[in-house]
């Protein structure tokens, strides 16, 4: 074992032997301390000079509290100087000490002691905080490693975004100003924008090169790679799963086993999607793909994993829906259980089975329609660059699938029609004014022929009406009033109150209020979808 050179330093003599008993009494592993190994000082400026004399000190046990140097200050000077890279730092203290240490201070020390201790309750907290500094020292090592990894990254993301903003690269300059926004802690993924952004900062300020940082384009980057990283190919996994089933099978039991399995796995799956209206997949199912990539060129953020997710799931569904209709068709059951030709009632009661999971497979498949094209508007609505190209591109017109994909010729004019037909909605219309309520009424031509819209002059009229029906879009007059109602705004509220489904209409910008007074409409409470001055413009989004 080692005996350790140590340097006590403390204004109290006192301290100073007890100190010094404890540590002639102590033994940690691979070391000890004698006599002769121990020095003393009484403050900083004696521990300083004690210091040069003897540069081979390997711990420094010290008050903080001194006259003419204090112990921070004193470990703060051998830092600065460079001289306690390989030297243990142990203060000693009492509890009321306002402790404020560098960066530089709080990795070379082992912590603090707090006064009064004794011989055997020193010896067990320096102990034990000579086992916290094995334990931290392992830790930086692999926060060390793990930074290695990130800061590659931070680099490779760096050089992408000026690239694209076609700004010099000086990969010297940037690696260092990388590694000054990492210290000795973990850094997680969300942390990954600003640490880009400081390191962008920094490098830009050096190269004297005035250009704003665009926060949303590093997200983007940075986005695309950990899209590439956790996009799944599949997650219901049906087309493949029946093939390789079939493949497979032995007897009729292995196939009744598996029908259960994919029965159950798509009635949960129906359970949630049955919430969303259904759509005819065929008039769009397929242009899907399409909307998602023009919408991700013009917000580089507008696919989040919920649109990824449905579009995958919704791809397998339709897939699996038309394999298994051939499947049917083809009578192909009995390639794989010739047996069942001579058992005629277990081979119907197998058709009716396949026939039901392709009924629920294809009910499921209109209904993942309405849902991915739902959350696919809902994302577009809370986006300020696609809802400025909308405005430009379809003004006045209604922010859906049908009406983008007529506008970008992906649609004919039939397939337009046919899906405002297949797409019913109850349309409830609140005012006093009779041209308002008539200009509505009139809507009976297409594209909205398949709508019913419900005019409403009085507050009990539409109280009694949602008792029994379902508002899908709901416009109301903000000067409706009554003698206990100051304006349509207030009258949505209660309306709210006594009936939860138009709480989604707000949510999902379905409320549309018509200003014809000029008043300042109040949306406190609420978020309505717009602020519209001509009841032409009714379908003009915000």
């Amino acid at each position: 074992m080692k005996a350790i050179k140590t340097l006590i330093v403390d204004d109290s003599i006192v301290i100073v032997k007890i100190i010094k008993k404890a540590l002639l009494a102590n033994i940690i592993e691979g070391f000890y301390f004698k006599e002769d190994s121990i020095l003393t000082a009484s403050d900083g400026m004696e521990a300083f000079e004690t210091f040069a004399q003897h540069p081979n000190i390997e711990l420094i046990i010290s008050d903080i509290n001194m006259p003419n140097l204090n112990g921070n200050e004193f470990v703060e000077i051998l830092q600065d100087t460079n001289k306690i890279d390989d030297v243990n730092v142990l203060f000693v203290t009492t509890p009321n000490t306002k402790l404020i240490f560098s960066d530089g201070i709080k990795n070379k020390i082992l912590g603090t002691i707090y006064k009064p201790f004794n011989t055997t309750n020193f010896n067990e907290k320096m102990h034990q905080l000579y086992l916290d500094k094995d334990k931290r020292k392992e830790e930086l090592e692999n926060i060390r490693l793990s930074h290695i990894k990130q800061e590659e990254f931070i680099l490779k993301i760096i050089k992408i975004y000026l690239e694209n903003s076609k700004l010099i690269y000086k990969e010297d300059i940037l690696i260092l100003n990388i590694k000054e926004n990492f210290h000795d802690i973990y850094v997680d993924e969300s942390e990954y924008v600003e640490i880009a952004y400081a390191s962008l900062s920094l490098y830009l300020y050096e190269l004297n090169k005035n250009h704003e940082i665009q926060t949303k384009k590093i997200k983007c980057i940075i986005k695309k790679f950990f899209d590439k990283k956790n996009r799944k190919k599949e997650s219901l996994v049906l087309k493949n799963k029946f093939i390789n089933t079939m493949k497979g099978l032995n007897e009729v039991d292995d196939f009744d086993i598996y029908t259960k399995e994919i029965v159950d796995k798509l009635s949960l799956r129906y359970k949630q999607a049955k919430n969303y209206k259904p759509i005819d997949p065929n008039l769009i199912i397929n242009n899907f793909q399409f909307i998602i990539q023009q919408f991700g060129i013009i917000d580089c953020e507008f696919v989040d994993d919920i649109i990824y997710e449905l579009f995958i799931e919704l791809k397998e569904i339709n897939s699996f829906y038309k394999y298994l209709g051939l499947f049917i068709k083809k009578n192909q059951i009995l390639t794989y259980l010739p047996d069942l030709k001579s058992n005629t009632l277990k081979y119907n009661e197998i058709i009716a089975r396949l026939k039901y999971i392709y009924k629920i497979n294809g009910l499921l498949r209109q209904h993942s329609t309405g849902w991915l094209d739902s959350h696919i508007w809902q994302r577009a609505k809370n986006s300020q660059e696609i809802l400025a190209y909308m405005k430009k591109e379809l003004p006045n017109k209604m922010l859906n699938s049908n009406e983008y994909l007529f506008h970008i010729k992906k649609i004919t004019k039939e397939k337009y029609e046919q899906n405002y037909k297949l797409d019913k909605k109850n349309v409830v219309i609140i005012s006093k004014d009779l041209d308002i309520l008539e200009f509505y009424k009139s809507i009976v031509k297409a594209p909205f022929d398949n709508w019913s819209f419900y005019a409403f002059a009085s507050e009990k009229m539409i109280r009694t009406w949602l008792k029994t029906n379902k508002a899908d879009v709901m416009v109301i007059d903000y000067s409706f009033s009554t003698e206990f109602i100051k304006d349509g705004m207030q009258l949505f509220r209660i309306l709210q109150k006594s009936n939860n489904s138009l709480k989604y209409l707000a949510n999902d910008k379905k409320l549309f209020i018509i200003n014809s007074s000029k008043k300042e409409i109040e949306y406190t409470t609420i978020q309505a979808n717009s602020n519209i001055d001509k009841i032409t413009q009714i379908f003009l989004y915000n």
